[in-house]
C-alpha cells in the first residue's frame, strides 16, 4: 500500500484504518487526527468543560484527607516544633501586640 494511498484512508475514515498496518509516520498523524476530532466534539457538545470540573473535584477531595494523614503524622513525630511554622500567637499575645500598635500612634483611634 503506497503512502498516498495510506494517507487517504485516513483523511477520510480516521477510525477505520487499523494503526498497527500503517507507516510509523502515518500512524502517528492519524492518532493526533483521532485525538484532534475526540477533543473537538467533546469541546463542541459542551463536555469538555465538565469532564475538567469533575477531576478538579475529584483531586480536592483526594487531597484534604491525605494532607489530613500527612500532618497528623508529621505532628506525631513532633516535626511542628523544630520548624514552629505552625505555632501560633495566643490570643492574648495577640492582643498585647495590638495594644503597643495602639499606643505607638498616639491620636489615631
Amino acid at each position: 500500500m503506497s503512502f498516498l494511498t495510506q494517507m487517504k484512508g485516513t483523511l477520510l475514515h480516521p477510525w477505520k484504518v487499523n494503526l498497527s498496518l500503517l507507516r510509523p509516520l502515518v500512524r502517528v498523524q492519524t492518532f493526533l487526527r483521532r485525538l484532534g476530532i475526540a477533543v473537538g466534539d467533546e469541546y463542541w457538545n459542551g463536555l469538555l468543560t465538565l469532564h475538567a470540573r469533575g477531576l478538579v473535584y475529584t483531586t480536592l477531595v483526594s487531597l484534604v484527607p491525605f494532607l489530613a494523614v500527612v500532618f497528623s503524622v508529621l505532628k506525631a513525630f513532633g516535626v511542628q516544633q523544630q520548624c514552629g511554622l505552625m505555632r501560633l500567637p495566643r490570643s492574648r499575645d495577640l492582643l498585647r501586640i495590638f495594644r503597643r500598635q495602639i499606643s505607638l500612634r498616639p491620636g489615631r483611634i
